[in-house]
């Protein structure tokens, strides 16, 4: 896989989240599909959550999934969130 300053990146948010097989999934269908993306896991400890959530949109990063601790926390700092969501109260993408 080259990364380069085109590449989509794309990631799972969380902590811990050094155990997840998403990255192996996600770019194994970029790569299989030609789609010029990177799929990586960001773990970040609850004392930093906020700085990073609050970062993104200088980022760039297309698309995250969100896993625990966070499903609930992410959606005050989110633009949209659809009915189902909120009455779940919870989100992953």
């Amino acid at each position: 896989m080259k990364i380069t300053s085109k590449t989509s990146l794309y990631g799972l948010i969380g902590y811990p989240v050094k155990h997840s097989l998403s990255p192996i999934m996600h770019n194994y269908f970029f790569k299989n599909s030609g789609v010029d993306s990177v799929y990586l896991c960001f773990e970040i400890p609850p004392q930093g959550f906020k700085k990073v959530i609050e970062s993104l949109p200088f980022l760039g990063i297309k698309g995250l999934n969100v896993t625990i601790p966070y499903k609930e926390e992410i959606i005050k700092y989110l633009d949209y969130i659809d009915k189902e969501a909120e009455v779940i109260g919870a989100v992953n993408t």
